[in-house]
């Protein structure tokens, strides 16, 4: 299937937009500030459950060191059946909790390709508080920089695993 087959189907534009009010909410919150120093990270991407047809549109911003992450951001779940639009399974926002891991792949400019892991808090809308794992990856072509994974992000929780869209839908940057 085409990119743009695909895209129509999955409803990626209408959702986009749908969520656009929540994510414009989450961009005016200076996330990085929790964190010191640091690099900085951002990310607007879609990925795609492994064991079904939906959809995450999960966008956000933050820092972190050696040591520590803050971050936050909104996401909007949803299941691409029918026509748009589509029915929403959970939305709402997450915060960065705990630093797992970074691997820097190297600079190119300004801008660092590298995997960032971290455990994250999802706060769905009208439903309990979720722990997950986050895995952001951010390869730069330009500067032939790649880590061997798709760009995007994964989410790892109780039950339901998303990872980046191949080709991916969105975009992360890494900014020390």
């Amino acid at each position: 299937m085409e990119r743009r087959e695909f895209i129509k189907k999955a409803g990626l534009g209408s959702a986009v937009l749908a969520s656009a009010p929540v994510m414009v909410e989450a961009l005016a919150e200076p996330a990085w500030a929790d964190v010191e120093g640091g690099t900085r990270f951002r990310c607007v991407v879609v990925s795609h459950s492994t064991t079904s047809s939906d959809l995450v549109a999960f966008n956000g911003n933050g820092a972190f060191d050696a040591s520590s992450v803050g971050g936050r951001g909104a996401f909007v779940h949803w299941s691409p059946v029918g026509s748009p639009p589509f029915p929403i399974v959970a939305t709402g926002r997450w915060r960065a909790k705990e630093f797992v891991s970074f691997e820097s792949f190297g600079m190119y400019g300004a801008l660092e390709a590298g995997i960032l892991e971290m455990m994250i808090t999802l706060l769905p809308a009208g439903s309990s508080k979720i722990s997950a794992m986050c895995k952001v990856v951010c390869n730069i072509g330009p500067g032939a920089l790649s880590t061997g994974e798709e760009e995007g992000v994964t989410l790892e929780l109780p039950g339901l695993e998303f990872e980046p869209l191949s080709p991916a839908v969105g975009l992360t940057i890494f900014v020390p």
